[in-house]
């Protein structure tokens, strides 16, 4: 059963409408729809929480990612609306090179989450500090 079959069925079970549950957790009607659909997915572990919540179910039952591997979307997606596809690859590359570190390790998902939060913290640091020796004429202007 995927997010969307899981989140329709109980809202049935709740007596909840689309309309409903959408000003519940704050998103859209269409927003709900399609994530019923199977058409998208919430973008945070936040909202999979506001959706848990409002239905009254745990968000593991909802679906079966961790808050590390959302936390991982929301990695890269900042880094790609922040670098465009240069940041997306690397982004990619560190949680791939994060994870193998994980590989038959003995660290709690607890530590992981808060390792993995660390390395995205370290690689913004690092282009905003690296963003000082960008060539003048590779830098855009400000109101663009």
């Amino acid at each position: 059963m995927e997010l969307g079959d899981r989140i329709r069925k109980v809202r049935r079970d709740v007596h909840m409408t689309q309309a409903e549950l959408a000003v519940a957790v704050g998103v859209s009607t269409r927003s709900i729809q399609a994530y019923e659909m199977n058409r998208s997915v919430p973008r945070s572990y936040d909202m999979y929480l506001k959706l848990a919540r409002a239905l009254r179910v745990t968000p593991e039952y909802l679906s079966d990612m961790k808050e590390k591997d959302v936390e991982a979307g929301d990695f890269v997606q900042a880094a790609t609306a922040k670098y465009g596809p240069r940041g997306k690859a690397q982004a990619k590359a560190i949680l791939e090179q994060a994870s193998a570190l994980f590989a038959g390790g003995e660290l709690t998902e607890e530590d992981e989450i808060v390792f993995m939060h660390e390395m995205q913290e370290i690689y913004f640091q690092a282009k905003v500090a690296a963003k000082k020796y960008t060539p003048k004429r590779y830098v855009k202007p400000k109101n663009e």
